[in-house]
């Protein structure tokens, strides 16, 4: 409970930093893509340095640092721009954008929905709840924590689950099974993260996920999820195929864990997991949310 509260005071903080900076006027474009973890770049405003949020708003006179062997994707006027550490600091020269180009148009359009993205993923370096990490605990799965009224929820259907877990001594064994436990799916794996076979999950079901460290064979760990036929109906906005899809996929996530972080953030880290490898703002959505 105290880590849930530390988290939710989280989720006020960065709430109101995304609108203060938000309500500035002289907004000329955004960040959009990056190459590492937020980590790696920072922004100066004037005299304060600021960590690197998602998708965080540019305006005039701000000077973007991009660490070595990195780069950032940002968008100026509808133009875009790939910063390295050779071009740091990047000064945004823009005062305003005479031509509004697509991209802007669709930023604001849905600039509100990415303060979801802002209230789960923290800028700077992220705070891990269950550290420190030790091979001695058992493993640790906290996207799949419940209450006793809520529980994880996915989409019903044939599906492939990005599965990911913390402590523990490797090799693990890992299975997905019916609520009677009879076996989907099984592997062994000396990593801590697995792609599973295609599953056929059944509306209305329930299912286990099993995680058998080699240091606690006799103490598995034993999550449960259930399977629905719908998931909530995204805004309108978010439905619009326009949208470049890594940019919709990531906000459409970020919305779904938004409306009931316990019983939706297992669906939506499914939802980013494939497109995280090569987007990062969804690759710092899916750990954020992996964490939590």
């Amino acid at each position: 409970m105290k880590n849930r509260n530390k988290l939710y005071m989280g989720i006020i903080m960065a709430a109101c930093s995304f609108n203060a900076y938000a309500t500035q006027p002289s907004q000329v474009g955004h960040i959009d893509d990056f190459d590492g973890t937020l980590t790696d770049y920072t922004i100066k405003r004037g005299s304060q340095t600021i960590a690197m949020p998602l998708y965080e708003p540019l305006y005039f006179n701000d000077q973007i640092y991009v660490s070595k062997h990195h780069s950032v994707e940002i968008r100026e006027c509808g133009k875009p721009h790939t910063l390295t550490h050779q071009d740091s600091p990047y000064r945004v020269q823009s005062k305003s954008c005479d031509v509004i180009g697509l991209t802007d148009n669709i930023w604001l359009a849905i600039k509100d929905f990415a303060k979801y993205i802002v209230t789960i993923v923290p800028s700077g370096p992220s705070v891990d709840v269950h550290s420190p990490k030790s091979e001695g605990e058992s493993p640790a799965m906290p996207i799949l924590e419940r209450t006793f009224s809520k529980i994880p929820t996915l989409k019903a259907g044939k599906r492939v689950l990005s599965l990911q877990w913390f402590n523990g001594k490797a090799p693990f064994h890992v299975q997905i099974t019916t609520v009677d436990k009879g076996v989907l799916w099984e592997t062994e794996t000396t990593a801590q993260s697995v792609k599973t076979g295609e599953i056929d999950l059944k509306a209305g079901e329930r299912y286990w996920l099993i995680v058998t460290a080699a240091n606690h064979a006799q103490e598995p760990i034993e999550l449960g999820f259930k399977a629905v036929a719908r998931l909530p109906d995204y805004p309108a906005r978010l439905q619009d195929q326009s949208l470049p899809e890594n940019l919709r996929r990531t906000l459409q996530a970020g919305w779904l864990a938004e409306q009931d972080r316990i019983q939706w953030s297992f669906e939506a880290y499914q939802q980013v997991s494939d497109i995280a490898e090569y987007y990062g703002p969804a690759r710092a959505l899916r750990e954020a949310l992996g964490r939590y």
